[in-house]
């Protein structure tokens, strides 16, 4: 999809589902290094952070497999246009494990 086609859907419906942005084995290489690294980590730790749930942070320290989703040149159009200029610094990262209950 065109950056313009991603922009009229996100202002018409307030999202967008944006697919094959990464190839899917950087997928499968990222969702690896992610397993990897979650059973090290422990549980949430009080009741807003999720007694059930496991947080990886700052994932740019744990896998460059997100490189091509933050540098995909569409996306950064979008952004661009959203948050009006080219100037923009992503400083926070995230990966929560949810489990059932």
């Amino acid at each position: 999809a065109t950056a313009g086609a991603l922009l009229s859907a996100l202002r018409r419906d307030g999202f967008v589902v944006v697919g094959d942005v990464v190839p899917q084995d950087t997928l499968d290489s990222l969702e690896a290094d992610l397993q990897a690294r979650l059973p090290s980590i422990p549980h949430g730790r009080n009741p807003f952070e999720g007694l059930k749930t496991r947080r990886v942070y700052n994932l740019f320290n744990v896998t460059r497999h997100l490189d091509a989703l933050v540098t995909n040149p569409v996306l950064q159009e979008v952004l661009e246009e959203l948050l009006g200029g080219s100037e923009m610094l992503l400083s926070s990262t995230m990966g929560i494990q949810i489990m059932p209950g």
